[in-house]
């Protein structure tokens, strides 16, 4: 996705993105996420499936990209990630907020870079 607003959406997981295929690889260039809320991944959401299985292109790749003013009520206030790598590069993030992870919230095995 490229040169996108996503700003004021609400869900439970992922605000403004989720996605729980292993199958895709998310790449994001010059987006912009504010204000967007969640109770987990106020703006993204990127997880596995329920099988655990940890693939090589499980990855998120993010670059020019401002996060904020993006909320969660529980992790990852604006990225929330489970089991995924994360590239990143020339991004800003801006008063995101959550319980777990203000900015960034990693679990199981996650990568970053």
């Amino acid at each position: 996705m490229t040169n996108n607003t996503f700003q004021n959406n609400k869900a439970f997981y992922g605000g403004a993105v989720y996605c729980e295929n292993p199958w895709i690889h998310l790449i994001l260039s010059n987006e912009l996420y504010l204000s967007n809320s969640a109770q987990i991944g106020g703006a993204i959401y990127k997880s596995t499936d329920d099988s655990g299985i940890v693939m090589n292109h499980n990855s998120i790749q993010i670059s020019e990209t401002t996060f904020q003013e993006n909320t969660a009520s529980d992790k990852g206030g604006a990225i929330y990630l489970d089991q995924e790598a994360l590239d990143l590069g020339n991004s800003v993030f801006i008063s995101n907020h959550a319980t777990h992870g203000g900015a960034v919230c990693f679990v199981g095995i996650s990568t970053f870079s």
